[in-house]
């Protein structure tokens, strides 16, 4: 006989149960009985939010350059990206979720991610939101939304997906990082990328001081914001995220924000647009109430994990001394896990990174503006708007310990 959870029914004296055991022995197994597929339905509609993420990777470019806007730019190009790298990290079912539905066959704990209705269509994604209201998002000034620039989806497809929620299913409890795929979608690793260049110096400053919770508006309140992995409630391009019923859903919604704090370049002032170097993640849990998010979580973003980012045309100038590293060996995984090797070249003695010229001389798409003519790269003061003696862009990692 079919078992359920107590806890959402009456317990059956034993001689009802022995008639019902009886009964069910000559019963049809794919067969369900009358009234059984609306009492599955109604506990389907009863369970609580599936899904639990944990990343350990946070990593940012201070790149302005948003166009062109191939694939290969969107991948190599990005503002900030959040992956999951080591065992213990991705996208799991919940241990509440898992109790809950112990006494499901696995066709039914399928069937539930796709009834439940809290559950049904949800896709991790990656937004910055205002702490404010939850279920808004920095978005551009012009036109919609768009994938892999002011969002990232986590995942190729919704996590109740017949791609997806079998491998959750089959591993039970435990954190995938990675989802194969025999589709056209592809496999791919459980991460994101935000591509939010070329929207003026003042959406940089403000999506700075937003980040690193120093924004004050006119009127004297705080107008902070998180990097957040959140799971996404409608259409691609919208921004609603599932939130628990019991709070409020601008202030507490399922998933995690970082407040990151980006620390000024060597040699640099303290301007606000000098700040170009990831220096600090503090992760939160963004469904609990607020003032009780932060999560006791260690970050660190080491020095040997940030890197000058140069031009081409600027490799092996008295200005700027990189040598490529020919042995990916002494290059740290952290960076070759989050960077295409064929697209850049790393130097770990040099700390600094830059595009590769391919064989036919083709020069890739880049991370400083076209109308940069000199970057300083030597530590001295540098100008972050000028063309002239221009400041240069980095690329920094920190890691959850």
């Amino acid at each position: 006989m079919r078992k359920i959870p107590i806890s959402k029914h009456k317990l059956m004296g034993l001689g009802t149960a022995l008639i019902v055991s009886s009964l069910l022995l000559f019963q049809n197994c794919d067969q369900p009985l009358p009234g059984e597929e609306e009492h599955m339905q109604s506990f389907y509609r009863s369970l609580p939010f599936a899904y639990e993420t944990k990343v350990d990777t946070v990593a940012h470019m201070s790149c302005v350059n948003r166009s062109p806007q191939s694939e290969e730019q969107l991948r190599n190009l990005f503002t900030f990206y959040v992956g999951a790298h080591r065992p213990g990290t991705g996208v799991r079912l919940s241990p509440d979720y898992l109790e809950k539905t112990k006494y499901l066959r696995v066709d039914e704990l399928l069937d539930s991610l796709r009834s439940s209705p809290i559950n049904s269509q949800a896709q991790p994604q990656l937004w910055i939101r205002p702490t404010a209201n939850l279920q808004g998002a920095f978005i551009p000034d012009i036109g919609s939304p768009a994938e892999g620039m002011d969002y990232d989806n986590m995942t190729f497809n919704t996590l109740d997906s017949w791609e997806i929620a079998p491998q959750l299913v089959q591993s039970p409890g435990s954190f995938l990082r990675f989802f194969e795929s025999n589709s056209i979608s592809g496999s791919r690793r459980f991460e994101g990328r935000l591509r939010l260049m070329g929207d003026g110096d003042e959406a940089r400053e403000n999506m700075i001081i937003g980040l690193s919770g120093e924004s004050i508006n006119r009127n004297g309140q705080r107008e902070d914001s998180y990097l957040s992995l959140s799971f996404l409630r409608g259409p691609q391009g919208s921004t609603g995220v599932w939130a628990p019923e019991s709070g409020n859903p601008e202030r507490q919604i399922f998933g995690q924000g970082f407040a990151l704090n980006l620390a000024p370049a060597p040699g640099s002032t303290n301007a606000v647009l000098n700040r170009r170097v990831l220096s600090q993640v503090r992760e939160h849990n963004l469904e609990l109430p607020s003032g009780s998010q932060a999560v006791p979580r260690t970050w660190t973003c080491p020095e040997n994990l940030r890197f000058m980012i140069l031009r081409p045309e600027d490799v092996g100038s008295q200005n700027a001394l990189c040598t490529e590293e020919d042995n990916e060996n002494n290059i740290d995984p952290r960076i070759i896990q989050i960077l295409d090797l064929n697209y850049w070249a790393v130097s770990p003695s040099g700390r600094c990174i830059y595009p590769r010229v391919n064989s036919e001389g083709r020069v890739p798409p880049q991370c400083y503006a076209s109308e940069i003519q000199t970057v300083n790269y030597s530590g001295s003061p540098c100008d972050p708007k000028g063309r002239e003696n221009a400041c240069p862009h980095y690329f920094s990692i920190c890691y959850a310990l």
